[in-house]
């Protein structure tokens, strides 16, 4: 009983959850998506990469965002 409740003492209030590192490949298409992003900021008038760099670079961070609170991704 006294260990419970030295467990939950211990916690600080607030919200908590637990991250898991990555897959390989979600960080490989994660990269890949970012460096899509510079491209299209560094040459505004390549066709597609020019106009989506922005959403391109908010994909990869989302899809970043979830392999690591996600388990398996």
């Amino acid at each position: 009983m006294a260990k419970a409740a030295r467990r939950s003492s211990s916690r600080s209030a607030g919200f908590h959850f637990r991250t898991n590192a990555p897959h390989h490949t979600t960080v490989i298409i994660s990269v890949i998506l970012f460096a899509l992003a510079i491209l299209g900021a560094i040459f505004p008038y390549a066709p597609i990469i020019g106009v989506l760099g922005f959403w391109l670079a908010l994909v990869g961070y989302l899809l970043l965002l979830a392999g690591c609170l996600m388990k398996g991704l």
